[in-house]
């Protein structure tokens, strides 16, 4: 038995400004599609929209207040942006389940 078994998986989902599904949705849904089943646990959604532009101004606030010393890559924001999805989950925001 595995020592951390999630019992949910959080997918941040690309929508558009106006909230219509964006052009990355159907390989979006085929993803959450093979988590479900190599996983067998519920894949929540979450709109990612804006997340790497927050995840952005998080890391530049961190440079400037001398909290985050190394220059910000590709990767932290990734990262940060990450984060914000899987906070905004936990608020209560996730777009439904697709499983």
């Amino acid at each position: 038995m595995a020592l951390h078994a999630p019992h949910v998986l959080v997918l941040g989902t690309p929508y558009n400004e106006d909230g219509t599904p964006g052009r990355l949705q159907p390989a979006t849904d085929r993803f959450a599609t093979e988590l479900r089943e190599r996983y067998r646990v519920p894949v929540e959604r979450v709109d990612e929209r804006h997340s790497s532009r927050e995840a952005g101004a998080r890391l530049i606030e961190q440079r400037r207040d001398g909290t985050r010393r190394r220059r910000i890559q590709r990767a932290d924001i990734d990262n940060e942006s990450a984060a914000i999805i899987l906070q905004r989950w936990l608020a209560g925001e996730g777009g439904g389940s697709s499983g």
